[in-house]
């Protein structure tokens, strides 16, 4: 097991913020879900 260090979480931290901006493939990034939900008048 690795162990939790300040580097790691921030290379966690920069994988998380990249697949919440560009998307997990088979899913919509984040301006494809805003541009959804404004289009769709929720």
């Amino acid at each position: 097991m690795t162990a939790l260090t300040e580097s790691n979480i921030g290379k966690v931290l920069d994988w998380a913020y990249s697949k919440a901006i560009y998307g997990i493939p088979g899913t919509d990034t984040a301006y494809e879900l805003a541009e959804s939900y404004l289009n769709d008048g929720l």
